[in-house]
């Protein structure tokens, strides 16, 4: 029943595994796609809007010119002949945003012109044999003296109205006063489109950013919703493993007690035939080497329950520098075994913690044991309390030995359960001392390379007030 609600605790729903990455890119592609067709369209629109207002206003001018050339002519009965109001061409020229406005012969050749100067003359220089436009407003974007120009064109058509009489030659140019018949003519209005393409361009540039926003907007969103669901994910998959953690800790505990129980009635008869036995060399050494792996074998059993149910801290307020006597009177007779020296360097001004002063010294014990092993005979160890090097309201606590050091990869494994480099070593030493120092909000540190010893700093933050 355990072992199924182990299994349990450890799956996960593949249904709540949230967006998958591939999704997330397609979604911004599509955005970015949508959002860059969305946008040339309403540039587009609103270019033919601008253009068409440009149109219809230069057709307004052609229709007023063929109106005022009725006006001026006779009566609908008359004899037909055009009338061509050259003092009104040059009036309708002087309105704003009007660049020209001219009427030409099939030719191409100015027969009536805002600028009387061009009148004789091709109304396009580098195209002169220009075909006469037809009778719906045509327009193009030419380039003018002054700059483009929206040149809009049509067949001039006005009714034909008689143009004889003593005043003719005055209002009409005289190439047309002695034409019995109408000939083809084309007119044509030139709308100055700098104001237009400059209004173009500032709305290209708001929609640029415009949709520059929406696109990154969308791209956060997006961006937002995947983190959400992968930060969901996270927790849950954590709320698994605390449980997971849990369900472990509960097993772990029940198989020490199993284990520790008969243990102790082993040691008991070990340490009964070591006395039994002190007459045979032989046999005595047997039973002190049983009860020898008993008692490693008790520490690795007491070790594995620190790390699957740490114990509850009983905090108080606690001198540092206590903690590090303590832990130092405990490896004593080791390093004095080595000859190695033991130094310690207290704070320049007394610390204060609040701290479960019992742990804190088996955390500090277990670097303290590893710096033993690792430093060769006459080295040195040193043990420093300072807040120098420590975050503010923080203490730094460092162990520095002149050992052999560690490479890389060991320095990535030190913590992880049971991974050793010794070959009596049950790799939970390490992984309680940083427990035990996590527990009280702190961190550790670890500084290391080959041959030049290693410096582990425990970070714990000091009492407040």
């Amino acid at each position: 029943m355990l072992h199924n609600s182990l299994i349990s605790a450890g799956t996960g729903d593949d249904s709540q595994q949230g967006l998958p990455r591939w999704l997330l890119y397609a979604c911004a592609v599509i955005l970015l796609c949508a959002a860059a067709v969305f946008g040339f369209r309403d540039t587009e629109k609103t270019r033919r809007q601008l253009f068409a207002n440009m149109r219809d206003r230069a057709g307004v001018l052609i229709w007023a010119l063929e109106g005022g050339a009725r006006s001026l002519g006779g009566g609908r009965h008359m004899p037909h002949r055009p009338l061509l109001p050259a003092k009104l061409i040059e009036e309708m020229a002087k309105q704003p945003g009007i660049v020209y406005v001219a009427i030409t012969d099939s030719k191409g050749v100015s027969i009536a012109h805002s600028s009387p100067d061009q009148v004789g003359h091709p109304l396009h220089e580098q195209a002169p044999e220009t075909p006469l436009p037809s009778s719906a407003l045509q327009s193009a974007l030419v380039e003018g003296e002054s700059g483009p120009v929206l040149e809009v064109a049509k067949l001039f058509t006005p009714a034909r109205y008689y143009t004889r009489g003593r005043r003719a030659h005055e209002r009409f140019p005289e190439a047309l006063q002695d034409e019995d018949e109408m000939p083809e003519l084309a007119v044509y209005v030139g709308v100055d489109a700098t104001p237009t393409l400059d209004e173009l361009d500032d709305y290209i540039a708001s929609t640029v950013i415009l949709t520059t926003l929406v696109v990154f907007a969308g791209f956060c969103a997006l961006f937002l919703l995947y983190y959400i669901q992968k930060y969901r994910r996270s927790k849950r998959l954590l709320h698994d493993a605390e449980a997971l953690a849990t369900k472990i800790g509960i097993l772990a505990a029940g198989v020490a007690h199993e284990i520790r129980n008969p243990l102790s009635t082993v040691k008991g008869y070990a340490t009964y035939l070591a006395d039994k036995l002190r007459g045979d060399p032989k046999g005595a050494s047997t039973a002190l080497l049983m009860i020898a792996e008993i008692e490693r074998l008790n520490r690795v059993v007491s070790d594995l329950l620190s790390v699957a149910r740490p114990g509850k801290l009983e905090l108080a307020p606690a001198n540092p520098g206590e903690i590090v006597i303590r832990s130092l009177r405990l490896v004593e007779a080791e390093a004095q075994a080595k000859h190695i020296a033991l130094h310690f360097i207290q704070a320049d001004s007394p610390l204060r913690l609040l701290a479960d002063s019992d742990r804190l010294v088996q955390a500090l014990l277990n670097i303290l044991l590893n710096a033993v092993q690792a430093t060769s005979e006459s080295g040195t160890i040193t043990v420093e309390i300072g807040d120098k090097d420590s975050p503010a309201g923080f203490l730094a606590l460092s162990v520095t030995d002149t050992g052999a050091g560690m490479t890389r990869e060991t320095l990535n494994n030190i913590f992880t359960p049971y991974y050793t480099t010794k070959a009596q070593g049950s790799g939970l030493g390490l992984t309680i001392t940083r427990q035990i120092v996590e527990q009280h909000g702190g961190s550790v540190r670890v500084a290391s390379r080959p041959g030049c010893g290693a410096s582990f700093t425990l970070i714990l933050p000091l009492a407040k007030g």
